[in-house]
């Protein structure tokens, strides 16, 4: 409810930022898009009849239809950590709560960043989905000859394929990379890389079932069905709360038991998500996991016993037109370039908490809880930058004969709502985030030295989630126009920027507050880069007309 309420505030008021009279150049830009579709039209020619017009710009309740059901795809995974540190904190005996959430806080960063690298799937998903699904109801057949069907089944198989290598990394050599993952000085404490690695074998055992449930959720994204989205998050977050109280409150298991309640959310939301996929987007043919074994169970009871099912699986595939088909190369080939941007972010955070494992218990743990309220208030922002790769591509590409500057009015329009929901839904969660790092941790510690540990992180931790909100919505309209070279360039250098920083931040000894000081730094720097390149060209533009405009009048 926080998440909505938060968006539904801000789409409800479009005109509350950027809105000064004296306003300078780059606020005007990004200011009325509206207005600058409108004047881009009556620029339009006496040919205006011949000429597409360009679609005109999504209102707040579109918006908002599509932005609530994606929220809930992204809000899962943190929401689950989130109980999980809770009930850690809350019922740990007195004096060992900071040792817990210690052990805690590396353990679900590992997790969380294991299910978030291979979130370039459920983005792929969605995009493929979507564009399958609208070419089959416009009658023109799947893009590029793809079955919306096959979309779904393909990035289940390799969904599952991904969550089995994953598990059986983890399971093989959890502990070797939990402790190359905390330091040599984190992983020499016993009590901190025993629980820890006890909870990620624990909680390794629904990757499988996190990733397939995270492509069945994009793919009812993209087809526009958000109620399968709520009630999957809605039976995660039940199970969990029910398994924490259980497992953790009464039966006093610690982070084992924080453990099995996650992996037992997620086995539960993903069943419900198999269940809704297979009537709503597959039929009869459902996804298709282990096609062997279901044509075997068929032959069995076929009345043709001379049929193999060799022979029957060979005439299943031959009736299948081959254009209906998604090879794991197609499918791949969309996905892998997002993986680069996925890649660039964990770096970040793996190095944060790398940096904070060095400086003792205590800082650690004021580090797991400042981190886990920023993943809280993360998907707020990742959800914009979704929800800009899903409208702004209809303007990228004006029919022939269009008038391209109406088109890109309308693109740098959208682009422009977006920007100030960002910066209205950024504003209100600094605030939000602030006041609970310095007045609202007995909510998640009832460890009065470790609330003293994370009230000085207020401050940074605050200026982090007010940028993020530039970042997410910048980055969305940047993806939508493919400009991923650019995209890939600016992570590679802050990768090779920020480790050297954090690192100085753990030889000299912290303390912990420098840590998020420098993700603040390193969250200004991306918002300037992705700012600039969108708005500068336009920017230069005007300029140059502004130059053209003077030089005729003189």
């Amino acid at each position: 409810m926080l998440y909505c309420g938060l968006f539904l505030l801000v789409s409800l008021q479009p005109t509350v930022c950027f809105r000064c009279t004296h306003a300078p150049r780059f606020l005007n830009v990004i200011s009325r898009p509206r207005a600058i579709v409108s004047m881009a039209a009556e620029r339009g020619t006496s040919a205006a009849d011949e000429k597409r017009p360009a679609p005109k710009l999504p209102t707040p309740a579109e918006l908002t239809k599509f932005y609530v059901p994606c929220l809930a795809l992204w809000m899962s995974g943190p929401l689950l950590s989130l109980v999980d540190t809770s009930a850690i904190g809350l019922s740990a005996a007195a004096g060992q709560g900071a040792t817990q959430l210690a052990a805690l806080g590396p353990a679900t960063t590992f997790c969380d960043g294991s299910s978030y690298l291979f979130a370039f799937l459920n983005v792929a998903t969605t995009n493929l989905y979507a564009s399958a699904r609208a070419a089959e109801l416009a009658g023109g057949g799947a893009a590029g000859g793809v079955a919306p069907s096959a979309v779904v089944q393909r990035a289940a198989k390799v969904a599952s394929v991904c969550g089995l290598a994953a598990l059986a990394i983890v399971c093989i050599f959890g502990r070797t990379l939990l402790a190359l993952y905390v330091g040599h000085a984190a992983a020499a404490n016993a009590a901190l890389l025993g629980p820890a690695t006890a909870y990620v074998t624990i909680r390794a055992l629904s990757l499988p079932a996190a990733l397939v449930g995270g492509v069945l959720q994009a793919a009812l994204l993209g087809a526009q069905d958000s109620a399968a989205a709520l009630v999957a998050t809605s039976v995660a977050t039940g199970v969990n709360v029910v398994g924490d109280l259980l497992l953790v409150t009464w039966l006093k298991l610690g982070l084992s038991g924080a453990a099995w309640a996650t992996a037992a959310a997620q086995w539960a939301a993903t069943l419900v998500l198999v269940r809704t996929a297979n009537r709503q987007l597959l039929g009869s043919t459902g996804l298709q996991l282990l096609p062997s074994m279901r044509r075997v169970t068929r032959s069995a009871h076929s009345s043709a016993a001379s049929a193999s099912p060799v022979a029957e699986a060979a005439a299943e595939e031959a009736a299948v037109p081959k254009a209906a088909l998604l090879g794991n190369r197609a499918f791949l080939k969309f996905a892998a370039p997002v993986l680069v941007l996925v890649l660039g972010k964990m770096a970040a955070f793996g190095f944060m908490t790398h940096a904070a494992a060095s400086l003792g218990a205590v800082p650690l743990a004021a580090h797991q809880i400042a981190l886990t309220l920023y993943f809280f208030f993360l998907p707020l922002f990742e959800v914009l930058s979704q929800t800009a790769q899903s409208f702004l591509p209809r303007y990228a590409s004006p029919p022939a004969g269009s008038d391209e500057a109406e088109w890109r009015a309308a693109s740098d329009g959208l682009a422009a709502t977006l920007l100030r929901y960002a910066t209205a839904l950024a504003a209100v969660s600094a605030v939000a985030i602030g006041l609970i790092a310095t007045s609202g941790t007995a909510l998640i510690t009832n460890d009065e030295t470790l609330r003293a540990a994370v009230r000085p992180l207020a401050a940074p931790l605050a200026a982090s989630v007010l940028l993020t909100g530039f970042v997410g919505a910048s980055e969305g309209v940047l993806l939508a126009r493919r400009e991923i070279p650019f995209l890939a360039s600016v992570y590679l250098a802050t990768s090779v920027l920020l480790p050297p920083v954090l690192l100085a931040v753990k030889r000299r000894g912290g303390p912990v507050v420098l840590v998020w000081t420098a993700f603040g730094v390193y969250q200004g720097f991306r918002a300037a880069l992705f700012t600039a390149r969108i708005w500068g060209p336009r920017l230069l533009r005007k300029t140059k007309e502004e130059e053209e405009e003077k030089t005729k009048a003189s």
